[in-house]
This record gives structure tokens, C-alpha cells and sequence, in this order.
């Protein structure tokens, strides 16, 4: 919190405690106005499945809401992390995030969900491990940015392959007559065109709230 009140729009915490890993990404959502900034936190914890929790504080108050949204890609045949991260670079989408990182997540069979930060000239690194043989049977997750539009979000890449699930959870967007709710049509209008190019076979969206 003390990086965001000096200025950086994001900073990260990772804990990992058997059988549980938590991951909190603290980011800044700034408004017309300073004395209405928010502080957002998307905790992403691994049991069995990631499960994201999404909340807004702001200043000299507590909870204003929790939200969780999430759109669940169908291809005709199992992709690769490359594979989308190309198809989406057409569209204006990056691996790197507004503080100039890579962030990518492995699982294994210990259920880990352990995070790691890379730079951009390493990216290809990356990508490597994460469509690595060993980890096809495990879920892999890389964060995507999209710079002109200031969002970006967390594509996870299910066992197997053939699912990928995109979290919104970087500077989301809102809808804008009803801002309590994420701009879901914006993401699939950003994402669709080239998802389609990669074997797009259709897609689920949903947002609940707690």
C-alpha cells in the first residue's frame, strides 16, 4: 500500500501455505478527482481451481463491494499461451504489464499456483515454460495488458488446453451508466476478432457478485 501512495499503479504479495497460494495484486483506480481514488484488490487463491475475488477500499472507509467477472474462451482444439498471446498482439494486447513486467503462473501437481515475474527481453523464456509438455495436464495463467485502452487482465489456460479464462482484474473497465459492473462487451469487442483467427468455438461470460 505505501508503493501506491507513493505513486505506482501496482504491487504485488504472494504467500503460499499447503494447500492453499494466495496472490493479492494491489493497483490504483484514479477518478476526476484524488480524494476519491480507490485501491483495488484482486486475490487470486488456488484450490483445486483459481478462484479471483476482485474488491474496492476506499479512503477512510471500508468495503464498497466484491465482485467477480470472468469470461471462459472454447477453442475447436487445444492452443498454446504463444499461440493467443500472437493472435491477441494484433489487437493492441501485451504480456507486459503497466510496471514493465511479465507476470506468468505455473501450477503443478502439488497445487502451488506459484507466480513469477520476468522482463520483456525474456518473454520468450517465458512462454517456453509455460507451453512446456510437463505442464499440459496442470493450469498455466499469463496477465495481459492492453496499453491504449489502460486494461488488461489474466488469461488462464486450463488442463488440456481447449479453455482459457480471462480475468479482468488489471484496471478494469466499467460500464459506464452502471459502473458497479464490469464492461464485459468492451473485452469480448477487444479479444474476439483474434481469438477467432486461433480456433475460437465460442465463449461463456459471468459476473457475480458477493
Amino acid at each position: 500500500m505505501v508503493r501506491l501512495v507513493a505513486g505506482e499503479r501496482e504491487t504485488r504479495v504472494q504467500s503460499e501455505a499447503v494447500p492453499t497460494a494466495h496472490r493479492w495484486i494491489f493497483y490504483r483506480e484514479d477518478s476526476a478527482d484524488p480524494r476519491h481514488d480507490v485501491a483495488v484488490f484482486v486475490a487470486e487463491r488456488g484450490i483445486g481451481d483459481l478462484q479471483t475475488e476482485t474488491q474496492s477500499i476506499k479512503p477512510h472507509g471500508g468495503p464498497v463491494g466484491s465482485r467477480d467477472a470472468d469470461i471462459d474462451f472454447t477453442f475447436t482444439r487445444p492452443t498454446t499461451v504463444r499461440a493467443l498471446l500472437d493472435a491477441l498482439t494484433t489487437m493492441g494486447w501485451s504480456a507486459v504489464t503497466p510496471v514493465g513486467h511479465v507476470a506468468y503462473m505455473v501450477n503443478d501437481e502439488d497445487d502451488s499456483y506459484e507466480w513469477h515475474d520476468s522482463t520483456p527481453e525474456h518473454i520468450g523464456e517465458a512462454l517456453a515454460v509455460l507451453d512446456a509438455r510437463a505442464h499440459l495436464p496442470y493450469t498455466v495463467a499469463l496477465d495481459v495488458y492492453h496499453s491504449e485502452a489502460k486494461t488488461g487482465g489474466m488469461l488462464m489456460f486450463h488442463a488440456g488446453r481447449t479453455v482459457v479464462s480471462f480475468v479482468p482484474g488489471i484496471d478494469r473497465r466499467r460500464v459506464p451508466a452502471a459502473p458497479e459492473f464490469t464492461d464485459v462487451a468492451w473485452y469480448l469487442q477487444a479479444l474476439l476478432p483474434a481469438l477467432v483467427t486461433a480456433g475460437l468455438r465460442g465463449y461463456e461470460a459471468r459476473e457475480v457478485c458477493y
